[in-house]
Order: structure tokens, then C-alpha cells, then sequence
């Protein structure tokens, strides 16, 4: 189905094919409602292959940005409303704690699509 409000965690460069998870949100979110994505995009070949990278690669020479890539993917479909970045702390264990800071977007779902 499809919902006022998607909100996706740290998940973007923990998939096995992000471009398949964006290109589906269309249709999980309702005209007008809204996208929520945060992440490190911390992208790991032991999650994502790297052919399935949507950045976090340079190609012909020219660095290509998550954040930019993700733009551009959602574009179509949603208008970015709000962006921020996000620190967390995750305790690894009681001596190693890991300190990241995820981008954050706000993005509504274009009400001209239905």
C-alpha cells in the first residue's frame, strides 16, 4: 500500500539494490505525503555490490556524491522540502563507541502525479 510517511534510517547503504528501493517510493508514498531518508551512506561491498552503488564512486573521472545521486533519483516524484545533518553515536562496545553524522532530507510527494 501506501503511506502518509516513509522514514528510512540508515538504510539507503545497506541495501542490496538502492536504486530499486528509490525508484519503488512512488508508490509507497501518497500524493502529498512525505519521504524521510537519513543516512552516513557508508557504502560496503559486504552489503551493497558496488555496481549497485548509487555514490561513494567516481566515474569518468568526476566524483559522484550519494547525496547528489539521490536528488536526482527522487526528483521525478518527490520536491526536497528540508535537509539537515543528523550526529549519532552507536556504543560498540564499553571501550569503542562510533561517532558519524547522517544527511538528512525531507522530500514531499508531488500532488500533480495521481
Amino acid at each position: 500500500g501506501a503511506f502518509e510517511i516513509v522514514f528510512c534510517a540508515n538504510l539507503i547503504d545497506r541495501l542490496p539494490d538502492p536504486g530499486v528501493f528509490l525508484g519503488a517510493l512512488s508508490d509507497r508514498v501518497v500524493s502529498g505525503g512525505q519521504l524521510i531518508i537519513t543516512s552516513p551512506f557508508t557504502w560496503l561491498e559486504e552489503f551493497t555490490p558496488r555496481e549497485n552503488w548509487i555514490g561513494g564512486t567516481v566515474r569518468d573521472g568526476r566524483p559522484r556524491h550519494t547525496w547528489d545521486q539521490l536528488c536526482a533519483l527522487l526528483e521525478k516524484h518527490f520536491t526536497l522540502r528540508a535537509t539537515m545533518d543528523l550526529p549519532f553515536l552507536i556504543r560498540e562496545h564499553a571501550r569503542k563507541f562510533q561517532w558519524s553524522i547522517a544527511r538528512g532530507g525531507r522530500w514531499t510527494r508531488r500532488q500533480d502525479e495521481d
